[in-house]
C-alpha cells in the first residue's frame, strides 16, 4: 500500500546487490505494488530464502525518506594486493575502520565502478574490474554517497603473452 513503513530492503539489479541493511531506511512507496508472480513460494524457517518477484509494473519509485543511525568516522589504511591483470577479476581487500553494512557501498577503481563486498568493520572486499589502460589508478569506495579514497593506488599489469 502507500505511506510510510519500516521494512527490510534489498534491491538487486541483474544480480548485483544495491541493499540497504535491514532496517536502516524508511522508504515511501508511490505507486500501489502489483506483484505478478513470487518464486518460490515456500521459503526456509529462518528466512534466508531469496524470493524472486515479477511487478505487473516494473517501474517502483521508492525515496529513502529517513537513515537510521549515523555513520562513524571511515578510513583505508591499505590495500592487499595493490596490483593484479587488467583483465580484471582480481579479490582486492580494502582494509580500514569504520565500515558499516548499513550503507550502499561501491569501489571505484579510477573511472570503474565494482560492487564491495562488506566483511566487517575492518574490510570490504572488490573484484578489480577490466581495465584498458596498464598504469596505477585510483581507489576509492563509495560509502553511503560519500568518497574514502586510499592514499594506495592500484596498479593494473600488462597481460604477458608467451
Amino acid at each position: 500500500g502507500y505511506g510510510r513503513v519500516v521494512v527490510p530492503v534489498q534491491v538487486a539489479v541483474n544480480k548485483v546487490d544495491f541493499s540497504a541493511a535491514t532496517n536502516s531506511a524508511i522508504f515511501e512507496f508511490h505507486e500501489p505494488i502489483v506483484i505478478k508472480e513470487a518464486m518460490p513460494l515456500i521459503g526456509l524457517p529462518n528466512g534466508q530464502t531469496i524470493v524472486n518477484i515479477t511487478l505487473e509494473n516494473p517501474t517502483m519509485r521508492l525515496r529513502a525518506v529517513s537513515i537510521q543511525g549515523g555513520s562513524s568516522q571511515v578510513s583505508i589504511s591499505h590495500m592487499d594486493p595493490p596490483y593484479g591483470p587488467a583483465t580484471g577479476g582480481n579479490l582486492v581487500s580494502i582494509h580500514g575502520e569504520g565500515f558499516t553494512p548499513t550503507h550502499y557501498t561501491v569501489c571505484k577503481f579510477g573511472g570503474l565502478t565494482t560492487p564491495a563486498y562488506f566483511i566487517s568493520k575492518e574490510l570490504i572486499e572488490c573484484l578489480a574490474p577490466e581495465s584498458d589502460t596498464n598504469s596505477a589508478v585510483d581507489v576509492t569506495l563509495r560509502i553511503g554517497g560519500v568518497d574514502v579514497s586510499s592514499s594506495q593506488r592500484y596498479t593494473y599489469l600488462p597481460i604477458l603473452i608467451t
